[in-house]
């Protein structure tokens, strides 16, 4: 799809599994900061926020632009495209009020046309009130529907124009307990005060 989603046909037939490193790398930050809330930003069917809810306390909510995925996800997760206007979907779903502490986007940007990747980042940044768990393919990885793959510089340095802090010794951290396949792509940034 053109905004980075999934087709619904190919949605509903995907085998979704929650990675074990990585699952353990989102422990370590709910469990070492003060995570209440987490809105998981390409949640794919929300295996990950299903887990989150089983595992913590947080307040646990998935988007995905991928059509119907509502029933898809059995409820789980919302439609919402951040290629368009994340301000718009965050204000509503969250209201004014309520902080978001935890933004997981994982494995998202490379499906986004070049076209729209400035919205996307702007969008995801928006998002962030606390922290950001983000990983994006890099050049010449293999992976359905790669569009966008770049660089984890190239991407910190979007999110640092957006105001985000890359957390090095926190990154090289959770990237140790991720182990491989997320040892050179996942990052952890602050968003502003």
């Amino acid at each position: 799809m053109n905004n980075g989603a999934f087709s619904e046909a190919f949605a509903r037939k995907k085998t979704w599994k929650t990675d074990p490193g990585l699952a353990s790398a989102i422990r370590e930050v709910v469990d070492t900061f003060d995570t209440r809330v987490v809105a998981d930003i390409g949640a794919g069917a929300g295996e990950y926020v299903r887990w989150l809810r089983t595992v913590s306390k947080a307040d646990c909510h998935g988007f995905d632009a991928t059509p119907n995925i509502e029933d898809i996800s059995g409820g789980d997760v919302t439609f919402a495209d951040f290629t368009r206007d994340g301000s718009i979907v965050m204000s509503k779903w969250f209201g004014l009020e309520k902080q978001i502490d935890l933004c997981l986007c994982i494995e998202v940007g490379e499906h986004i046309q070049e076209e729209d990747l400035e919205s996307y980042f702007d969008n995801v940044a928006y998002a962030v009130d606390g922290y950001l768990l983000y990983s994006h393919a890099i050049p010449n990885q293999r992976g359905r529907d790669h569009v966008s793959c770049r660089s984890p510089e190239w991407c910190a340095n979007q999110f640092g124009l957006r105001g985000l802090t890359l957390k090095e010794n926190m990154t090289l951290h959770l990237r140790g307990i991720a182990g491989k396949g997320w040892d050179r792509k996942l990052m952890f940034f602050e968003g502003q005060d």
